[in-house]
């Protein structure tokens, strides 16, 4: 599965400024002012209402005055926090520990700082420091399982989660962090106990019902799973995760009109992101648009050059639309990449099935029918070769396992017609291309309905 970091997307984790300075007995020490003091508090509640360069610009003043007092470097540091200049901050709370040492907040934030640069030795070394001072801090249990996950040492990271859920059983955050580690574990129950706490506890926390989607999915709960992913939908309708995580699971269920609305959404909304691509262009494969299958190919290959299952799509795309030349380069490409992709050989065959090169067709697809047998697109191509060299009775039997493995082939069924007719069998003949044309017509009705959708969502991305 590899690592847990990978899983979780940018913004996942909530990181929460600990203990904020509220009061002038905080921000100030004996010896200060009244005007320092005064202004001390003023510099903190900028920064608590959300003016962050005001307060860096009171609080420098003020260390210029005097270098002496932690609550104007801890206020700046929580400033810098918030602003993002992480290293900043982390200077800043650094100071205000030299000069109160063993101050919870400061160590904690500054922990938090660690983790956020992925400089997690450090950020453990904080949040150990916090809990030799108070062995139930659940927050630093937390924020140290957090650095644990993204060390994957998940034995540790369940051990801190383990003791935060039994001193504080109403951390949502707690809950969200042991689910992914059971995830990560394979305890799918556990994790989906977890997860779904979790969202009990806050119905607002996003990641949780992404990673509880994710579960339900593996475990079949396909109807869970889409509550899930419309809740995560509701939470944040301006991200692409929901959208593409609802796709997913509309293609789990084979709707792949409503998988193809939701990527087209999730790709407007984040149109650098590449796995939405390949969803778009497997999703309009289904759904025999070959023109969409391009245009999504195209996109990917722009972001990554080097990406053989693109070109191989591509490929297949630009075949089924009869453009045979603009096929092979991107055919030829895909195999300089990685020179023994049997897919692309099974594409390459086809190709050169079309142009009447059987024998070498025939080659290529052996080749790949001897790795992957149960792949219906061999048993297409084996059948077009069949006819072709007029041996029909074995391209009935190639095509029934083509359309056995795939009823829903319509160039099978073509196929199929083409050789019953040869056969004078001419009832199985029109039953084919009955069943040919029932599948078109139904392919169009949804690729209609696809396209009034991206019309509406370029018209107006709200009404989708």
């Amino acid at each position: 599965m590899g690592r847990i970091s990978r899983m979780v997307w940018a913004g996942t984790l909530v990181w929460v400024l600990i203990a904020g300075v509220a009061t002038a007995q905080d921000v100030t020490e004996e010896g200060a002012s009244e005007s320092f003091q005064a202004r001390a508090l003023e510099a903190e509640k900028a920064r608590a209402a959300g003016d962050l360069e005001e307060a860096i610009r009171i609080t420098t003043e003020l260390i210029r005055e005097s270098d002496q007092f932690f609550g104007t470097f801890y206020t700046r540091g929580l400033a810098y926090m918030e602003l993002g200049e992480l290293e900043l901050a982390i200077a800043d709370l650094t100071r205000t520990l030299e000069l109160a040492p063993n101050t919870i907040p400061a160590i904690g934030n500054r922990g938090i700082a660690y983790l956020r640069l992925r400089r997690h030795g450090e950020a453990i070394e904080d949040f150990s420091s916090i809990l030799k001072l108070e062995s139930d801090n659940v927050q630093s249990l937390v924020n140290r399982a957090r650095a644990y996950l993204d060390l994957n040492r998940f034995e540790q990271a369940l051990a801190d989660l383990n003791k935060a859920s039994r001193l504080d059983p109403d951390n949502a955050d707690t809950f969200y962090l042991r689910g992914l580690t059971n995830y990560f574990f394979e305890k799918l129950p556990a994790a989906l106990a977890d997860l779904t706490r979790a969202t009990e506890l806050d119905p607002a926390l996003a990641p949780a019902f992404f990673f509880k989607c994710q579960v339900q999915m593996r475990q079949g709960d396909l109807v869970g799973a889409l509550v899930s992913a419309n809740r995560l939908v509701e939470i944040d309708p301006d991200s692409e995760k929901g959208y593409q995580l609802r796709g997913d699971v509309y293609k789990k269920k084979e709707d792949y009109v409503s998988a193809l609305k939701d990527y087209e959404r999730a790709n407007r909304l984040s149109p650098d992101i590449s796995v939405i691509k390949e969803e778009l262009a497997a999703g309009y494969a289904k759904l025999e648009a070959w023109d969409e299958v391009v245009r999504a190919a195209t996109e990917l290959i722009a972001m990554e050059p080097s990406n053989a299952d693109a070109l191989n799509t591509r490929a297949y795309g630009y075949i089924r639309l009869g453009k045979l030349d603009l096929a092979e380069s991107d055919l030829n490409r895909s195999l300089e990449i990685v020179p023994d992709n049997v897919f692309v050989f099974n594409n390459m065959g086809l190709l050169k099935i079309l142009r009447g090169e059987l024998a070498e067709g025939l080659k290529d697809v052996t080749k790949v029918k001897a790795i992957y047998p149960y792949l219906p697109e061999i048993y297409l191509n084996l059948g077009m070769i069949r006819n072709r060299q007029k041996r029909y009775s074995l391209a009935v039997r190639e095509l029934s396992s083509a359309i056995k493995a795939n009823p829903k082939m319509i160039s099978a069924y073509e196929e199929r017609a083409n050789a019953y007719d040869a056969l004078g069998q001419k009832q199985k003949a029109a039953a084919d291309r009955r069943k040919m044309e029932e599948l078109r017509s139904d392919l169009e009705e949804k690729r209609r309905q696809v396209r009034e959708a991206v019309r509406v969502l370029a018209r107006s991305p709200d009404e989708v």
